[in-house]
């Protein structure tokens, strides 16, 4: 575990996820956009930047698999304060970041099971997360930061 950067992270994943997210869609006409929202000034926090990696990847990947037709991305930074009692002063608490997008979404079959470690909606294909599914990744990786 180190002290970590969330948001260099954040744009380290973009970067490397580029072809997957911009250039590959668009040699089919397709448009995904990327917008960030990353809060300046952020605290670093304790992580394995690695895992970190991993999860944001296998995130985005996630989204861009659920818009076959094209659309926005939104990874957005932002820490949660805690007010003290003592001293009546507010610091950072938790460091949050969220992936949003804007595709098809999860039925309820899939909602129920997708934090399963062999669950998978994309059968045999090469970007199975095997041997463990990747929102079940993230989920055990979140439990470690």
């Amino acid at each position: 575990m180190q002290l970590l950067n969330l948001n260099k992270i954040v744009e380290q994943v973009i970067e490397m996820t580029a072809p997957r997210w911009r250039t590959m869609p668009q040699s089919h006409g397709i448009t995904i956009e990327m917008q960030r929202e990353l809060k300046s000034g952020l605290p670093e926090m304790i992580g394995i930047e690695s895992e970190l990696r991993e999860v944001l990847t296998n995130l985005v990947i996630n989204a861009v698999d659920a818009m076959p037709e094209g659309g926005n991305i939104t990874v957005r930074t932002f820490s949660k304060k805690n007010i003290s009692a003592e001293t009546k002063t507010a610091s950072p608490s938790h460091i949050i970041l969220e992936i949003c997008d804007t595709g098809v979404g999860m039925d309820e079959e899939t909602r129920a099971r997708c934090l399963e470690p062999f669950f998978s909606t994309k059968g045999n294909s090469r970007h199975r997360a095997w041997p463990f599914n990747g929102l079940w990744r993230c989920r055990a990786t979140r439990g470690r930061h």
